[in-house]
This record gives structure tokens, C-alpha cells and sequence, in this order.
């Protein structure tokens, strides 16, 4: 093959890989969680999405890396996105702040809020997944 129609075939190639890399960032929201104390990034966070406040539907993980990638086409039009960790206060975001931002970061149960703003003297540390029993009931 020549360097002429070697050169022509790339030129062909060059702009299909220019659509199909940028089609793919618009129709995927990548991001990461860090640990809001230590900066390091938080692995294994479960995001989901609800449009109801009361049913869930899980759209996927962070990675090791603390990364997700996420269909936009699978995240439900003024829905509330709840990413949650043990361990972490669970972060809820509406769906415009969660695309909005590729970088959002996680307070660990340890520290008194993950709202900064909060009167940190006033608010108690709640696991989210730590079970509790039920108040006993008087007779």
C-alpha cells in the first residue's frame, strides 16, 4: 500500500472517531466521589435514582478508583440521585446538581455532617445501614 492511500484512509477514519468519541460524552455522565476528610477517592458507592423519594433503582457503582459511569438515557428527568457507602453519609443530589458536577465528595459517618453548614454541636452521627431495634412498647 502506498503512504498516499495509507494517508487517505486515515483522513476517512479521523472523523468518524471525532463523532463517535464526542456523541459518547454527551450521552454519559462520568464522575468521581473523593472522602470529603482524607481527599482520597471512595470506592464501591451505590448510586440510585428515584423519582418518588420511596422507590430506588440502582444505576450502578464506583469503581476502585472511586469513578462512575452512568447512561444519562437511565437517569430518570427531575429525579432525586441518593449515592450511599457504609460508613459515609449518604449524599443526595437532584439529577441537575448529580450532571451538573463530576466530582462530588462524601463525608465519613465520623464527622459530625456531611452539610458543612450544619451547627456541628447539634447533630448526631446516624449510620445509615446500622440496624436498630424497634422502641420497646409499654404494656
Amino acid at each position: 500500500m502506498k503512504m498516499n492511500e495509507m494517508t487517505q484512509r486515515l483522513l476517512r477514519i479521523i472523523p468518524i472517531l471525532f463523532v463517535c468519541c464526542g456523541g459518547c460524552a454527551e450521552m454519559v455522565a462520568i464522575g468521581s466521589i473523593s472522602d470529603r476528610e482524607s481527599s482520597g477517592t471512595v470506592n464501591d458507592v451505590t448510586i440510585q435514582a428515584s423519582t418518588d423519594g420511596k422507590n430506588w433503582k440502582k444505576l450502578g457503582t464506583t469503581d476502585g478508583g472511586g469513578e462512575y459511569w452512568i447512561l444519562k438515557s437511565e437517569i430518570p428527568a427531575n429525579s432525586q440521585l441518593r449515592l450511599t457507602k457504609r460508613g459515609y453519609h449518604p449524599l443526595k443530589l437532584s439529577d441537575q446538581e448529580f450532571l451538573a458536577s463530576r466530582s462530588h465528595l462524601m463525608a465519613p459517618t465520623g464527622t459530625a455532617s456531611a452539610d458543612p453548614f450544619d451547627d456541628q454541636s447539634k447533630t448526631a452521627t446516624i449510620d445509615p445501614f446500622e440496624e436498630s431495634e424497634p422502641p420497646a412498647t409499654a404494656r
